[in-house]
């Protein structure tokens, strides 16, 4: 079955294998690496770990840094061509990981939407759920990047190892193998990005209803309305972490519906999927450093500032004054009072 299919490479009669893409898939993953990596790191050295949501982040985090390492590990499908026996062993483990990585990543961004939707406008906090979700996710990822195996659908896909769905000098479907692919991961990842994306805007709107009302009405003290603002700067920079998951899986997917639909691969769409699959890693590590930088520059700022109008003795904390709309502390999650 593996023997065919390198067959078809050789003569590359389904257009799917390009070595270029193989070298950029693996290139940006390596970048993606790098970068998750830098994010981790700095969300530790500044402490911001001991909070909730900046967990949720790093989980986030994690799986991208997980999922592109098994981008870099596909510039392997290029050098075990010669050896089928080894190859097609190294083939199916590199692709159940890929599956994997990716499952993981998909559960935790769905965990983060969860949370943020219910922190805000159902005033629910599950952080206490912690240790189960995330031990849950793991499993669940477990068991869904283990369907495959029963179909014996792991294999060569494109230019990268994954669920199979082209093989053959005849560039024959893999009927088994393009169900998986769309059930597994591109179906069901957009079916489930899509519903994020819908109660993120829910959320927005009914939390811009909320803040009109507090503005309108005074229903919170000053010190609780500015703990509640700056609570929502704090929650609200990780919607984008689901956002641009979405609007990056979208041309792979469609990579793949041309596949399924004409029998073979379409260099361009190859190229880009190879460029923007393991950006789903990148953004969230660029999005991630972005989001602790600017919390840490906005607290800095406000030192200063808080410092040098106590100094003066000209305002009190808590009083309208110049520096008043940009004064941000870090506030727990249970430190606001949401009820008005």
């Amino acid at each position: 079955h593996v023997m065919e299919y390198l067959l078809a490479q050789v003569n590359n009669s389904c257009g799917a294998y390009d070595n270029l893409a193989t070298i950029i898939y693996a290139s940006v993953g390596g970048t993606s690496v790098f970068v998750c990596l830098m994010a981790i790191i700095l969300v530790f050295a500044s402490g911001l770990y001991t909070q909730f949501i900046y967990r949720l982040a790093l989980y986030q985090a994690s799986s991208s840094l997980a999922f592109g390492l098994s981008c870099v590990l596909q510039l392997t499908y290029k050098y075990y061509n010669d050896d089928v026996n080894i190859y097609s062993k190294v083939c199916v483990s590199l692709g159940w990981f890929t599956q994997f990585t990716c499952s993981l990543k998909l559960l935790f961004s769905m965990w983060m939407t969860s949370h943020l939707f219910l922190y805000a406008v159902c005033y629910r906090n599950v952080k206490k759920l912690e240790p189960w979700f995330a031990a849950g996710i793991v499993v669940l990822s477990f068991l869904v990047s283990s369907v495959p195996f029963a179909t014996h659908s792991y294999g060569p896909s494109g230019s990268w190892c994954w669920i199979e769905n082209l093989g053959g000098n005849s560039c024959s479907i893999q009927l088994a193998g393009v169900v998986e692919q769309f059930a597994l991961w591109y179906g069901l990842a957009l079916v489930v990005l899509l519903l994020q994306c819908a109660a993120i805007v829910v959320m927005i709107c009914v939390v811009m209803v909320r803040v009109y009302r507090i503005k309108r009405y005074h229903l919170l003290s000053s010190g609780s309305t500015r703990q509640y603002y700056n609570l929502l700067k704090q929650l609200f920079p990780l919607v984008s972490y689901p956002l641009l998951f979405t609007l990056l899986i979208t041309p792979p997917f469609f990579n793949r519906v041309y596949e399924a639909f004409r029998h073979s691969g379409n260099r361009g769409l190859l190229l880009a999927n190879a460029c923007i699959a393991p950006a789903w890693s990148l953004s969230a590590g660029i999005t991630l450093i972005a989001h602790v930088s600017i919390v840490l520059c906005c607290t800095r700022v406000s030192r200063s500032e808080r410092s040098s109008v106590e100094t003066e003795g000209s305002v009190t904390v808590g009083a309208t004054s110049s520096c008043s709309s940009t004064y941000f502390v870090i506030p727990s999650e249970g430190s606001a009072s949401l009820s008005a």
